[in-house]
C-alpha cells in the first residue's frame, strides 16, 4: 500500500453550498496533501461531483475512506427535518464508490461517529494538530474543518489497520 485517499464528503449544492474535504496519505515519503473542493465554484451540482471523481481517478489510491451517510430519526436532523430533500450527500456517495469500483480502488466506508477518539482537542494534545489564531495547522499545512473531517477517517484507517504514519 502507497496511498490513501480519505474523503469528508458534502454534495449539498442546491441545498446549500456543501465542501468536500479530502487528504491524501503517500506512504513512502510520509506526506500529506489537504485539499477541498467548494460546491460554490461550481455552476451544477454535475460538475461538483465529477470534480470529485475526477480527484480519485487521478489520484488512483490504493485505498479510497470515506465518511459515509445515514439518516437519522432524531429531532434536530432526521427524517423530519429532511423531508423533501434532494439527498445530494448520499448521491454524491454514489458517484465515489462507482468511481471506486470503475478505477478497481478499494473503498472502506466510516461513519462520522467512529473518529470520536480523533477529536481535536485529542489530536491537539498529541501534537497532531495546532490551532494558531483561529487556524488548524497539521505539519506546516493549514487545515478547514473538512480537511480535519478527512484526517480523522485517515487516522482512524491507519490506526485500525496498524499501518504506520
Amino acid at each position: 500500500m502507497k496511498t490513501i485517499l480519505a474523503i469528508d464528503p458534502s454534495g449539498n449544492f442546491s441545498e446549500g453550498k456543501g465542501k468536500t474535504g479530502f487528504v491524501l496519505f503517500i506512504k513512502d515519503g510520509n506526506t500529506f496533501k489537504f485539499g477541498t473542493l467548494k460546491a460554490e465554484n461550481y455552476e451544477t451540482r454535475v460538475e461538483y461531483w465529477a470534480d470529485v471523481a475526477i480527484l480519485i481517478a487521478e489520484e488512483k489510491p490504493d485505498i479510497l475512506v470515506v465518511e459515509d451517510y445515514r439518516l437519522y430519526n432524531t429531532a434536530a436532523t432526521g427524517a423530519a427535518v429532511q423531508s423533501f430533500s434532494q439527498m445530494e450527500t448520499p448521491r454524491l456517495l454514489g458517484v465515489i464508490e462507482q468511481t471506486a469500483v470503475m478505477n478497481q480502488i478499494p473503498v472502506v466506508f466510516q461513519m462520522a461517529n467512529t473518529t470520536k477518539p480523533y477529536s481535536d482537542d485529542k489530536l491537539q494534545k498529541l501534537n497532531i494538530i495546532t490551532k494558531e489564531k483561529n487556524r488548524w495547522w497539521f505539519r506546516g499545512q493549514a487545515i478547514n474543518d473538512h480537511e480535519r473531517s478527512a484526517l480523522r477517517h485517515l487516522l482512524r484507517y491507519l490506526d485500525k489497520e496498524r499501518i504506520a504514519w
